[in-house]
């Protein structure tokens, strides 16, 4: 039986969905985290288990070939970035399958995964903590989960971010009082900053430095407050204004210009973009659509010129009223924007087809039961959490088959997956 502290030689096997290294000492499975499977190392027990034991690299003594080190820092964030590209690509595909195995049994092909080459500097939104003492500075957590390590350079988040990264750290600014809980920075593809101050209170006080440093920054449109209202959400639902405008303008893959504010959903990576352009090449022309968590509609107005009709479908009404006003501004008469339950909108709204693009708690029991009532000739399913994505498609096997399934690299050096999944109507 293994030991805290004990120290062992081990070799990988496998990596995990969570990114461990996976091996056996003893017939005892231990999970380590920055190992590759087949690397030789010398590693630390942390953390015993009845069915299972954790611990750390002390030494590797026979690196992988797919081992690089591009995260000096040990961000928590950049939990793939020891593999190289190849071999998180792989990772994804074989996690998805395995994914698919597991919870629904589902020996499932899987369609060559998508990728666009672009490893770092692909996000264009980014939030950090702050530390106030004895300056601002803007923290990232590291691996462990615990510890916040200072940052003036992220590799995921684009070049404009970093930008106001680099110029936030160099001015060492002070603030006043310690409400200020974290920064968001939201960039277009105009090199356009919207940056929001999240605050425990609506409350300016002491931040005129930091204001001040941040609308000289070249290509900022506006600053907001945001005050954040539940510790479990990273915004609130009400932000004030104290500098320019509170809105982007972002262009989506057929050039209409969408509306975006602090508070909105917006894909941040536009590689996304290849996952719509798949549903409009599987979607029937003339299609009546319902486009559930439409966010701001990035899904829906991207089909706008194949189908007859399209409902974005969202319970944030600031989603909703920028979805709105891209409607009206581009004369878009077969669109409609609705605030409502995507269950609701399902069983009133007539369609052919249904999008959905939950969080990543994926589909409730009521919206399930709301689809399993309806005969959509297709669904496609967009999702960022492969558990929750499997189980809901299980229990809409009972009257929908699935077509195909894209796994999408959206987000690189990250434990992070996105997939598409098109269902079809067994009928």
């Amino acid at each position: 039986m293994l030991e805290k502290q004990q120290q062992i030689k081990i070799i990988g096997t496998k990596i995990d969905y969570l990114g461990q290294g996976v091996a056996r000492h003893n017939n005892q499975v231990v999970f380590i985290p920055g190992l590759i499977d087949d690397e030789e190392a010398i590693v630390e027990i942390t953390n015993v288990k009845k069915s299972f034991a954790v611990a750390k690299i002390i030494e590797i003594l026979k690196p992988s070939s797919d081992r690089k080190a591009i995260n000096p820092l040990h961000l928590t964030s950049l939990d793939l970035a020891h593999l190289s590209i190849e071999k998180q690509l792989k990772w994804q595909v074989d996690t998805t399958i395995e994914t698919f195995d597991k919870i629904a049994g589902l020996d499932q092909r899987v369609e060559p995964i998508i990728f666009d080459g672009h490893s770092e500097y692909y996000r264009n939104k980014a939030v950090f903590r702050v530390d106030t003492e004895p300056y601002l500075q803007l923290l990232m957590f590291s691996n462990n989960n615990q510890n916040r390590i200072p940052v003036d350079h992220f590799i995921l988040a684009n070049r404009k971010i970093n930008e106001a990264l680099e110029i936030i750290a160099k001015a060492k600014i002070k603030v006043e009082d310690k409400y200020l809980n974290a920064i968001a920075f939201r960039s277009n593809d105009q090199d356009q900053l919207l940056v929001t101050l999240i605050a425990k209170k609506n409350e300016s006080k002491g931040l005129s430095e930091l204001v001040n440093v941040i609308k000289k920054i070249k290509g900022v449109v506006g600053i907001t407050l945001n005050v954040q209202d539940d510790p479990r959400h990273i915004l609130g639902k009400k932000s004030f204004l104290l500098y320019g405008v509170n809105e982007l303008l972002q262009t989506n893959n057929n050039n209409l210009r969408i509306i975006i504010n602090d508070r909105s959903f917006f894909q941040v990576n536009s590689l996304i973009n290849r996952a719509y352009d798949l549903i409009a090449e599987d979607l029937e022309s003339n299609s009546t659509i319902i486009d559930a968590y439409s966010g701001v509609g990035s899904i829906g107005f991207s089909l706008i010129e194949k189908a007859k009709k399209v409902h974005l479908v969202d319970t944030n009404f600031e989603n909703i009223k920028n979805a709105r006003i891209t409607i009206k501004e581009n004369n878009l008469s077969d669109v409609s924007a609705l605030c409502m339950d995507a269950n609701e909108a399902i069983k009133k709204l007539e369609a052919d087809a249904l999008i959905v693009d939950p969080p990543r708690q994926g589909l409730n029991n009521a919206t399930i039961n709301a689809i399993l009532e309806r005969d959509f000739k297709k669904i496609y399913y967009l999702s960022c959490d492969l558990k929750t994505l499997v189980r809901d498609l299980n229990l809409l096997s009972t009257q929908y088959e699935i077509k195909k399934v894209h796994p999408i690299r959206m987000f690189m050096h990250t434990t992070e997956t996105e997939t598409l999944v098109i269902l079809k109507n067994k009928k």
